[in-house]
């Protein structure tokens, strides 16, 4: 299967997770297309945006940094974070993402 960038659904998202400004996402794949994960986004973070803490109860998530810097949240604790990195939060855990640079953050996210 290929899908092109014309055919992902774009939208935006307001408060992500109660964090902060508006999320920019590309629905890559939804799950429905027989791949072994709930869903994959291509999300741009503009300055200053957040992505919430969250709580991952029963599922797990992936954000692999394909651009950009900031932190990410992991239970808690500030990390550094740039791209190249990925950050895993697997079912107990809570994981968030400020883009605190002056350049744009794009995430890879893959949600299991």
């Amino acid at each position: 299967m290929i899908r092109h960038r014309d055919q992902m659904e774009f939208a935006e998202a307001e408060n992500c997770h109660d964090g902060i400004g508006t999320l920019h996402l590309h629905t890559i794949l939804t799950g429905s297309e027989g791949i072994p994960a709930t869903f994959m986004h291509d999300d741009i973070l503009d300055p200053g945006v957040t992505i919430g803490e969250h709580l991952h109860e029963n599922s797990s998530e992936i954000y692999f940094v394909v651009e950009g810097d900031g932190i990410m949240i992991v239970d808690g604790k500030e990390h550094p974070i740039s791209a190249g990195d990925v950050s895993w939060c697997s079912p107990g855990h809570s994981h968030g993402i400020i883009n605190s640079s002056n350049k744009v953050m794009r995430l890879l996210v893959v949600g299991l």
